[in-house]
């Protein structure tokens, strides 16, 4: 699943994921509390969780814990400034990367997030 509002963000990511894995279905939430709502409800329960921490709206500490505790072993990558990432109180079990980023690496990372995390 890709939280993210960003449209740009969804096409890049899910042409880098396309690239890597025709077997994985990616889910694009566009809003942070419906995915929150979604993901804490228990109703889908998502492989990993790609987080952009750039959305406007809720703080991404409180989205981050909330997701932790409804969803305790959902790998989370973020990703955005190196300064929002600073400001996330619990990086414990997090991977992170830098919005400004080029394909060939943003590819490199979602595959060894994806691969390492599906097998």
């Amino acid at each position: 699943m890709l939280v993210a509002d960003d449209p740009d963000d969804h096409h890049v990511i899910a042409e880098a994921i396309t690239k890597i894995s025709e077997n994985v279905v990616l889910l694009i939430v566009v809003d942070r509390d419906k995915a929150g709502k979604l993901l804490t409800s228990g109703v889908h329960v998502p492989d990993f969780l790609i987080v952009d921490l750039s959305m406007d709206g809720v703080d991404a500490n409180e989205f981050l814990d909330s997701v932790r505790a409804s969803l305790p072993r959902v790998p989370i990558l973020t990703y955005g400034e190196p300064s929002e990432y600073a400001d996330i109180i619990n990086r414990q079990s997090l991977m992170f990367f830098a919005k400004e980023y080029e394909f060939s690496k943003l590819q490199s990372v979602l595959r060894d997030f994806i691969e390492y995390r599906l097998n």
